[in-house]
């Protein structure tokens, strides 16, 4: 008996597997980066840094993707996977409702709706700290 359309998990069968992978990479990988810092070995510090911080970086993809509701077949299903990636990557501040609505006026409206004007806050800080911040982007570090 062939599964009906509405019974699948993923919106794209052809996506489980990438899926799958780009989800337990970044479980995986932050896992494995936290027990790397914890070890207390200054040559796995930078290596340890960089893989966290890759999980991140997958993980917002990962939001991103939930928050077009083309991960998951159900609405509810991407709400609620977006919701604990969404925690696990540091943006507890909002539901992810929140930010999938946020995500997508940015979309309709062509601007960015987010309430922190990172602007403003580089325009008033320290000269040094917003140059290591341009610094940072150049390099393509989050």
């Amino acid at each position: 008996m062939s599964e009906s359309r509405s019974d699948r998990l993923w919106r794209y069968e052809d996506g489980a597997l990438p899926y799958l992978l780009a989800f337990s990479y970044t479980a995986l990988s932050h896992i494995f980066g936290i027990a790397l810092l914890a070890v207390e070995n200054i040559w796995l510090f930078i290596p340890a840094v960089l893989l966290v911080a890759h999980s991140w970086v997958i993980g917002g993809y990962l939001i991103h993707e939930l928050a077009h509701n083309v991960v998951f077949r159900s609405r509810k299903m991407n709400l609620l996977v977006g919701e604990c990636i969404s925690w696990f990557c540091g943006s507890a501040y909002a539901p992810f409702d929140r930010i999938q609505l946020m995500h997508m006026r940015h979309h309709a409206d062509r601007a960015d709706v987010a309430l922190f004007d990172h602007q403003e806050f580089l325009k008033n800080c320290p000269k040094i700290l917003r140059h290591l911040v341009y610094a940072l982007e150049w390099l393509h570090i989050p």
